[in-house]
């Protein structure tokens, strides 16, 4: 089966997958190849809008690996968040970000997304450590034996107080979109719950809210299908060779994220 951009080859192993209208939906996965040499010359390879995503991860993974060594510029790191943030569309005209300028990032990148308590999101695998990782995103009582409200919380108060400024807005609405790509361009942690994304999750039967059991949800579909994995990993490898051959940046969940994206693109 293929889909402009995803190819499912047949001779590997089976995926099943549950979805409403049919109870046993089937595919055969071999490799998931994502797009023809994305990054050639004739694909512009310095200004695909998937550079933006890997200039933001790298600068923020530079700026984990360096923490105790240089202070960062922060001011740098907001210019490379809010360039990847609209290359993805979030910079919209309904978006309040549009009334922004880069600097809106700062303060939440120096308190929250570098704060000491969250590093572990640079690299924590969710599939093995999944307690830690739904603590860390969405709050609990064992981390490093403090009560910490989890980050999804700490970036929602602080973005929705500032859209208050412009938009009246409660806490309780406030877009996970904006949140999981924050997230994903930062950390390469989640994927982005944007609507191509929750098309193709609603398609494979997993939960499309961005909370505890929803993210469980896509946690225990990426553990029990084997086939997901095995596609997946290939894809990372594909990626790590093709875009970013001596900086290997493409997380497990970014392309979890691109492989969604792409399907539900075009289902």
């Amino acid at each position: 089966m293929a889909i402009q951009g995803i190819t499912f080859k047949n001779n590997y192993s089976e995926l099943e997958v549950r979805i409403k209208r049919t109870p046993h939906f089937k595919i055969t996965t071999h490799y998931i190849e994502l797009f023809d040499r994305p990054y050639s010359v004739s694909n512009n390879v310095f200004y695909n809008r998937y550079k933006s995503w890997e200039r933001c991860r790298n600068a923020f993974s530079n700026a984990f690996i360096n923490r105790n060594i240089n202070n960062p510029n922060y001011g740098n790191l907001a210019l490379n968040l809010a360039w990847y943030l609209a290359s993805w569309g979030m910079l919209r005209g309904s978006s309040f970000l549009l009334q922004c300028d880069y600097s809106v990032h700062i303060v939440p990148i120096r308190d929250i997304l570098l704060n000491k308590k969250y590093e572990k999101l640079f690299i924590i695998d969710p599939l093995t450590q999944s307690d830690e990782y739904l603590e860390l995103l969405f709050g609990g009582k064992n981390i490093l034996s403090k009560n910490i409200p989890g980050i999804v919380k700490e970036l929602k108060d602080y973005y929705t107080a500032y859209r208050g400024v412009f938009k009246k807005t409660k806490s309780d609405d406030f877009s996970n979109t904006l949140i999981t790509k924050i997230l994903l361009g930062v950390f390469g942690c989640i994927p982005a719950y944007d609507d191509y994304f929750m098309k193709a999750m609603g398609y494979y039967g997993i939960q499309k809210t961005f909370s505890i059991r929803g993210v469980k949800s896509l946690l225990n579909a990426l553990r029990n299908y084997n086939g997901f994995i095995n596609a997946i990993e290939n894809t990372k490898i594909n990626f790590n060779y093709v875009c970013a051959p001596n900086n290997k940046i493409y997380t497990f969940m970014k392309i979890v994220d691109i492989v969604f994206w792409k399907i539900g693109e075009k289902i």
